[in-house]
Protein backbone atom coordinates (compact mmCIF):
# COMPACT_ATOMS: atom_id res chain seq x y z
CA UNK A 1 0.00 0.00 0.00
CA UNK A 2 1.58 3.37 -0.86
CA UNK A 3 0.45 7.00 0.51
CA UNK A 4 0.91 9.97 -1.25
CA UNK A 5 0.88 13.47 0.11
CA UNK A 6 1.67 16.81 -1.71
CA UNK A 7 5.37 16.07 -2.04
CA UNK A 8 6.18 12.45 -1.09
CA UNK A 9 5.27 8.38 -1.81
CA UNK A 10 5.34 6.80 1.18
CA UNK A 11 5.32 3.13 0.18
CA UNK A 12 7.10 -0.37 1.91
CA UNK A 13 10.68 -0.87 1.53
CA UNK A 14 11.58 -3.05 -1.25
CA UNK A 15 14.68 -5.00 -2.21
CA UNK A 16 15.16 -2.27 -4.62
CA UNK A 17 15.61 0.51 -2.27
CA UNK A 18 18.54 -1.48 0.13
CA UNK A 19 21.12 0.09 -1.94
CA UNK A 20 19.80 3.61 -1.58
CA UNK A 21 18.84 3.10 2.29
CA UNK A 22 22.36 2.28 3.22
CA UNK A 23 23.47 5.50 1.43
CA UNK A 24 21.74 7.52 3.90
CA UNK A 25 21.84 5.73 6.73
CA UNK A 26 25.66 6.07 6.95
CA UNK A 27 26.02 9.66 6.13
CA UNK A 28 27.53 10.94 9.53
CA UNK A 29 25.09 14.02 8.67
CA UNK A 30 22.21 11.61 9.97
CA UNK A 31 23.79 11.12 13.35
CA UNK A 32 24.37 14.62 13.71
CA UNK A 33 21.11 14.82 16.15
CA UNK A 34 20.44 11.42 17.16
CA UNK A 35 24.19 10.48 18.32
CA UNK A 36 26.73 8.06 17.44
CA UNK A 37 28.60 7.41 14.46
CA UNK A 38 27.06 5.64 11.12
CA UNK A 39 27.66 1.83 11.14
CA UNK A 40 29.83 0.94 8.25
CA UNK A 41 27.92 0.28 4.78
CA UNK A 42 28.00 -3.70 5.67
CA UNK A 43 27.02 -3.63 8.49
CA UNK A 44 23.98 -0.91 7.52
CA UNK A 45 23.48 -3.29 4.49
CA UNK A 46 22.54 -6.02 6.96
CA UNK A 47 20.30 -4.15 9.23
CA UNK A 48 18.63 -2.75 6.17
CA UNK A 49 18.58 -6.24 5.05
CA UNK A 50 16.62 -7.00 8.30
CA UNK A 51 13.94 -4.38 8.07
CA UNK A 52 13.13 -5.84 4.98
CA UNK A 53 13.17 -9.46 6.25
CA UNK A 54 10.51 -8.61 9.22
CA UNK A 55 11.01 -9.05 12.69
CA UNK A 56 12.10 -12.88 13.78
CA UNK A 57 10.00 -12.73 16.82
CA UNK A 58 6.43 -14.22 16.92
CA UNK A 59 3.84 -11.63 17.14
CA UNK A 60 5.79 -8.75 16.62
CA UNK A 61 5.53 -7.13 13.07
CA UNK A 62 7.95 -4.17 11.86
CA UNK A 63 6.67 -2.18 9.34
CA UNK A 64 9.29 -0.40 7.34
CA UNK A 65 8.68 2.09 4.33
CA UNK A 66 10.56 5.21 1.77
CA UNK A 67 9.92 8.65 1.48
CA UNK A 68 10.81 9.16 -2.03
CA UNK A 69 10.22 12.71 -3.63
CA UNK A 70 7.04 12.77 -5.77
CA UNK A 71 8.68 15.08 -8.12
CA UNK A 72 12.50 13.20 -8.36
CA UNK A 73 11.87 9.58 -7.23
CA UNK A 74 14.89 10.88 -4.68
CA UNK A 75 14.60 8.68 -1.57
CA UNK A 76 14.27 11.05 1.40
CA UNK A 77 13.59 9.46 4.57
CA UNK A 78 12.51 5.67 5.93
CA UNK A 79 9.48 5.33 8.20
CA UNK A 80 8.66 2.32 10.80
CA UNK A 81 7.09 1.34 13.49
CA UNK A 82 7.15 -2.04 15.44
CA UNK A 83 3.80 -3.61 16.13
CA UNK A 84 3.69 -5.50 20.09
CA UNK A 85 0.75 -6.82 21.08
CA UNK A 86 0.30 -6.16 24.73
CA UNK A 87 0.70 -8.86 27.28
CA UNK A 88 -2.56 -10.59 27.96
CA UNK A 89 -4.98 -8.26 25.73
CA UNK A 90 -5.70 -8.04 21.79
CA UNK A 91 -4.12 -4.37 22.32
CA UNK A 92 -1.19 -3.65 20.36
CA UNK A 93 0.85 -0.83 20.40
CA UNK A 94 2.93 0.25 17.64
CA UNK A 95 6.63 2.48 18.34
CA UNK A 96 7.16 4.70 15.42
CA UNK A 97 10.52 5.99 14.33
CA UNK A 98 12.11 7.80 11.34
CA UNK A 99 15.23 9.53 9.93
CA UNK A 100 15.03 12.23 7.44
CA UNK A 101 17.88 12.47 4.50
CA UNK A 102 20.25 15.78 5.90
CA UNK A 103 19.32 17.39 2.42
CA UNK A 104 15.81 17.31 3.06
CA UNK A 105 15.62 18.20 6.94
CA UNK A 106 14.00 21.32 8.17
CA UNK A 107 11.34 21.27 5.71
CA UNK A 108 8.26 19.47 6.80
CA UNK A 109 9.52 16.18 5.02
CA UNK A 110 9.54 14.23 8.73
CA UNK A 111 6.08 15.87 9.70
CA UNK A 112 4.68 14.75 6.22
CA UNK A 113 6.49 11.68 5.97
CA UNK A 114 5.11 10.75 9.57
CA UNK A 115 1.62 11.46 8.94
CA UNK A 116 1.53 9.45 5.58
CA UNK A 117 2.67 5.86 7.11
CA UNK A 118 0.56 6.42 10.94
CA UNK A 119 -2.06 6.71 8.08
CA UNK A 120 -1.49 3.60 6.37
CA UNK A 121 -0.67 2.18 9.94
CA UNK A 122 -3.79 2.93 11.40
CA UNK A 123 -5.39 1.58 8.17
CA UNK A 124 -3.98 -1.97 7.75
CA UNK A 125 -2.50 -2.72 11.27
CA UNK A 126 -4.95 -0.96 13.51
CA UNK A 127 -2.94 -0.31 16.56
CA UNK A 128 -4.56 0.61 20.17
CA UNK A 129 -1.81 2.69 20.78
CA UNK A 130 1.28 4.79 19.19
CA UNK A 131 4.64 5.58 20.68
CA UNK A 132 7.39 7.46 20.40
CA UNK A 133 11.13 7.28 22.51
CA UNK A 134 12.81 10.76 21.99
CA UNK A 135 16.21 11.83 23.28
CA UNK A 136 16.49 15.23 25.05
CA UNK A 137 16.61 18.04 23.20
CA UNK A 138 15.39 16.55 20.10
CA UNK A 139 12.90 19.44 19.44
CA UNK A 140 12.14 18.74 16.10
CA UNK A 141 11.50 15.17 16.81
CA UNK A 142 9.37 16.52 19.75
CA UNK A 143 7.06 18.29 17.17
CA UNK A 144 6.94 15.63 14.72
CA UNK A 145 4.77 13.75 17.22
CA UNK A 146 3.49 15.72 18.98
CA UNK A 147 1.89 16.91 15.30
CA UNK A 148 0.56 13.23 15.05
CA UNK A 149 -1.43 13.50 18.50
CA UNK A 150 1.19 11.65 20.49
CA UNK A 151 2.24 13.50 24.19
CA UNK A 152 5.18 13.50 25.98
CA UNK A 153 4.64 11.23 29.44
CA UNK A 154 6.74 10.94 32.68
CA UNK A 155 7.86 7.92 31.72
CA UNK A 156 11.64 7.12 30.60
CA UNK A 157 13.29 3.98 28.34
CA UNK A 158 16.54 2.41 29.63
CA UNK A 159 18.33 5.34 27.13
CA UNK A 160 17.27 8.10 29.14
CA UNK A 161 15.01 9.00 26.31
CA UNK A 162 11.41 10.11 27.43
CA UNK A 163 8.15 8.07 25.89
CA UNK A 164 5.69 9.84 23.89
CA UNK A 165 2.05 8.02 23.71
CA UNK A 166 -1.17 8.85 21.75
CA UNK A 167 -4.34 8.44 23.21
CA UNK A 168 -5.95 4.88 22.92
CA UNK A 169 -8.19 3.85 20.65
CA UNK A 170 -10.69 2.35 21.91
Amino acid sequence: MIARTRRLSVSPLRPTDVEELVDMVTLPELHRMTGGAPADRDEARGRVERWLAGSPKPGITWINHVARLEETGDLVGHCQGTIVPRRGTIATDCTLGYSVHPDHQGHGIAHEMMRAFVGLVVETDRPHQFLAHIAPGHTASEHVVAALGLTATDHLDRAGERIWASAERV
